[in-house]
Protein backbone atom coordinates (compact mmCIF):
# COMPACT_ATOMS: atom_id res chain seq x y z
CA UNK A 1 0.00 0.00 0.00
CA UNK A 2 1.61 3.52 -0.86
CA UNK A 3 1.17 6.31 2.30
CA UNK A 4 0.31 9.81 1.74
CA UNK A 5 1.11 12.04 4.13
CA UNK A 6 -0.69 15.74 4.03
CA UNK A 7 0.65 18.27 6.48
CA UNK A 8 0.01 22.10 6.87
CA UNK A 9 2.88 23.95 7.06
CA UNK A 10 4.40 24.93 10.28
CA UNK A 11 3.57 28.40 12.28
CA UNK A 12 4.99 31.34 10.60
CA UNK A 13 6.10 34.77 11.80
CA UNK A 14 3.33 37.38 11.09
CA UNK A 15 3.45 39.01 7.77
CA UNK A 16 3.60 42.84 7.34
CA UNK A 17 3.97 45.52 5.01
CA UNK A 18 7.50 44.34 4.47
CA UNK A 19 7.50 40.68 4.21
CA UNK A 20 5.16 39.36 1.72
CA UNK A 21 2.94 36.62 2.39
CA UNK A 22 5.38 34.17 0.49
CA UNK A 23 8.37 35.11 2.23
CA UNK A 24 7.29 34.36 5.69
CA UNK A 25 9.70 32.09 7.55
CA UNK A 26 9.11 29.76 10.24
CA UNK A 27 8.35 31.22 13.83
CA UNK A 28 10.68 29.80 16.86
CA UNK A 29 7.04 27.67 17.64
CA UNK A 30 6.83 26.80 13.68
CA UNK A 31 10.33 24.94 13.81
CA UNK A 32 9.35 23.71 17.57
CA UNK A 33 5.94 21.92 15.84
CA UNK A 34 7.55 20.87 12.77
CA UNK A 35 10.27 18.69 14.71
CA UNK A 36 7.64 17.26 17.22
CA UNK A 37 5.67 16.13 13.85
CA UNK A 38 8.39 15.09 12.76
CA UNK A 39 9.31 12.94 15.66
CA UNK A 40 5.84 11.40 15.51
CA UNK A 41 6.28 10.19 11.67
CA UNK A 42 9.78 8.73 12.88
CA UNK A 43 8.14 7.08 15.75
CA UNK A 44 4.83 5.34 13.49
CA UNK A 45 7.59 4.41 11.14
CA UNK A 46 6.58 6.45 8.80
CA UNK A 47 9.35 7.40 6.08
CA UNK A 48 8.95 9.29 3.35
CA UNK A 49 10.67 9.08 0.11
CA UNK A 50 9.30 12.22 -1.58
CA UNK A 51 8.37 15.70 -0.02
CA UNK A 52 6.21 17.65 -2.16
CA UNK A 53 5.65 21.08 -1.52
CA UNK A 54 4.36 24.63 -1.93
CA UNK A 55 7.70 26.79 -2.67
CA UNK A 56 6.60 29.33 -0.20
CA UNK A 57 9.30 30.11 2.86
CA UNK A 58 7.38 28.68 5.70
CA UNK A 59 6.10 25.34 3.38
CA UNK A 60 9.92 24.87 2.07
CA UNK A 61 11.22 25.53 5.38
CA UNK A 62 8.43 22.87 7.44
CA UNK A 63 9.96 20.34 4.60
CA UNK A 64 13.34 20.57 5.25
CA UNK A 65 12.88 19.85 8.55
CA UNK A 66 11.16 16.80 7.69
CA UNK A 67 13.81 15.89 5.96
CA UNK A 68 16.08 15.96 8.43
CA UNK A 69 14.51 14.19 10.41
CA UNK A 70 12.98 11.38 8.68
CA UNK A 71 15.18 10.72 5.44
CA UNK A 72 17.94 12.94 4.95
CA UNK A 73 18.16 11.67 1.44
CA UNK A 74 14.65 12.00 0.33
CA UNK A 75 14.67 14.62 -2.56
CA UNK A 76 12.22 17.77 -2.05
CA UNK A 77 10.07 18.75 -4.59
CA UNK A 78 8.58 22.24 -4.82
CA UNK A 79 5.44 22.84 -6.75
CA UNK A 80 4.52 26.43 -7.51
CA UNK A 81 0.42 25.62 -7.29
CA UNK A 82 0.50 24.46 -3.80
CA UNK A 83 0.63 27.91 -2.45
CA UNK A 84 -2.21 29.23 -4.81
CA UNK A 85 -6.03 28.25 -4.92
CA UNK A 86 -6.01 24.83 -7.15
CA UNK A 87 -8.46 22.34 -8.65
CA UNK A 88 -8.99 18.99 -7.31
CA UNK A 89 -8.01 17.89 -10.63
CA UNK A 90 -4.73 19.72 -10.14
CA UNK A 91 -3.93 17.90 -6.92
CA UNK A 92 -5.18 14.65 -8.02
CA UNK A 93 -2.95 14.90 -11.45
CA UNK A 94 0.21 15.42 -9.16
CA UNK A 95 -0.37 12.59 -7.25
CA UNK A 96 -1.30 10.15 -9.87
CA UNK A 97 1.94 11.19 -11.80
CA UNK A 98 4.50 10.54 -9.45
CA UNK A 99 6.67 7.16 -10.02
CA UNK A 100 5.26 3.99 -8.42
CA UNK A 101 9.37 3.20 -7.06
CA UNK A 102 7.92 5.80 -4.54
CA UNK A 103 5.69 4.12 -1.48
CA UNK A 104 5.34 6.91 1.03
CA UNK A 105 5.21 10.50 0.07
CA UNK A 106 4.58 14.04 2.29
CA UNK A 107 2.97 16.81 0.61
CA UNK A 108 3.23 20.03 2.85
CA UNK A 109 0.78 23.11 1.85
CA UNK A 110 -1.05 25.93 2.91
CA UNK A 111 -5.25 25.86 4.01
CA UNK A 112 -7.91 25.49 3.10
CA UNK A 113 -6.47 24.08 0.40
CA UNK A 114 -4.59 21.19 2.13
CA UNK A 115 -7.40 20.39 4.42
CA UNK A 116 -10.11 20.40 1.05
CA UNK A 117 -7.74 17.94 -0.43
CA UNK A 118 -7.60 15.45 3.05
CA UNK A 119 -11.21 15.85 2.92
CA UNK A 120 -11.51 14.89 -0.65
CA UNK A 121 -9.26 11.42 -0.14
CA UNK A 122 -11.73 10.74 2.43
CA UNK A 123 -15.12 11.90 1.65
CA UNK A 124 -16.24 10.84 5.23
CA UNK A 125 -14.61 13.52 7.09
CA UNK A 126 -13.67 17.33 7.18
CA UNK A 127 -10.28 18.31 8.89
CA UNK A 128 -9.45 21.01 10.34
CA UNK A 129 -5.98 21.55 9.81
CA UNK A 130 -4.01 23.87 12.26
CA UNK A 131 -0.62 24.31 11.40
CA UNK A 132 1.92 21.53 11.05
CA UNK A 133 -1.24 19.33 11.33
CA UNK A 134 -0.73 15.97 9.33
CA UNK A 135 -3.27 13.39 7.93
CA UNK A 136 -1.74 9.78 7.16
CA UNK A 137 -3.57 8.08 4.57
CA UNK A 138 -3.49 4.59 3.22
CA UNK A 139 -4.13 5.09 -0.78
CA UNK A 140 -3.68 1.66 -2.58
CA UNK A 141 -1.00 0.23 -4.47
CA UNK A 142 -0.67 2.80 -7.86
CA UNK A 143 0.19 6.65 -7.56
CA UNK A 144 -1.52 6.89 -10.73
CA UNK A 145 -5.02 5.03 -9.63
CA UNK A 146 -5.41 7.09 -6.73
CA UNK A 147 -8.87 9.53 -6.61
CA UNK A 148 -11.60 11.27 -4.86
CA UNK A 149 -12.87 8.80 -1.55
CA UNK A 150 -9.61 6.50 -2.62
CA UNK A 151 -8.00 7.26 0.62
CA UNK A 152 -8.17 5.10 4.06
CA UNK A 153 -7.88 7.24 6.99
CA UNK A 154 -4.94 5.65 9.07
CA UNK A 155 -4.63 8.82 11.74
CA UNK A 156 -4.99 12.67 11.94
CA UNK A 157 -2.49 14.60 14.42
CA UNK A 158 -2.70 18.08 15.34
CA UNK A 159 0.05 19.15 17.28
Amino acid sequence: MKKIVLIRHSNAEPGGFSTPDFDRKLSAKGRERAVLQANTLLNNSDIPDLIITSNAKRAHETALIFSEILNKNCPIQQVPFLYEDFATSDFFNLINGINDSYNNIIVIGHNPTISVMASKLDSDELFSFKPCAMCIFEVGNKWGDVDIADGNLISFIAP
